[in-house]
């Protein structure tokens, strides 16, 4: 299977921060995708972290990511909360969001397989600014448990 990850949302590092919505696992994630024979395309922009064992998609040289996404070269894709998986929604393309802090009935879509850990998580007020917000890795799923999501 060829799968797209939008790793990142708004990167926060100029500002002295990490920004919450950003999944910590991802490497992990990635390894268990290659070793069972799985294809993992990042896109990325700026100078955001490329993993290990990925091809990369520079998202400065994609045109429009409507183009990526209806493509038909990918399968599914993985992403944190971000604008990625709204277009994919739009663009009906399923694929799985990992949310830490942000409900998904909110800003989920029935489309995809939304994956969150526990609703105690979420944020109170979930219409607050983001910029704020304290990171806190253990908001977030283990990688296992989106693998095998992904290899029901």
């Amino acid at each position: 299977m060829k799968i797209l990850i939008s790793p990142y949302s708004v990167n926060f590092s100029s500002h002295g921060g990490k920004n919450a919505k950003n999944y910590p696992y991802w490497q992990e994630l990635i390894d268990m995708l290659v070793d069972a024979g799985h294809e993992v395309y990042q896109i990325h922009c700026c100078k955001e972290k490329i993993f290990k064992n990925v091809e990369t998609i520079s998202f400065d040289k994609i045109y429009k990511y409507e183009k990526l996404i209806l493509s038909g070269k990918y399968d599914t894709f993985i992403s944190v909360d971000n604008f990625f998986h709204h277009l994919a929604a739009y663009c009906k393309f399923p694929g799985y969001v990992i949310f830490g802090k942000s409900d998904p009935s909110i800003f989920g879509h029935k489309i995809h397989t939304n994956i969150y850990k526990n609703k105690k998580y979420f944020r109170p007020n979930q219409f607050d600014v983001w910029f704020f917000e304290k990171y806190n890795e253990d908001v977030f799923v283990k990688p296992k448990k989106i693998f095998d999501l992904m290899n029901k």
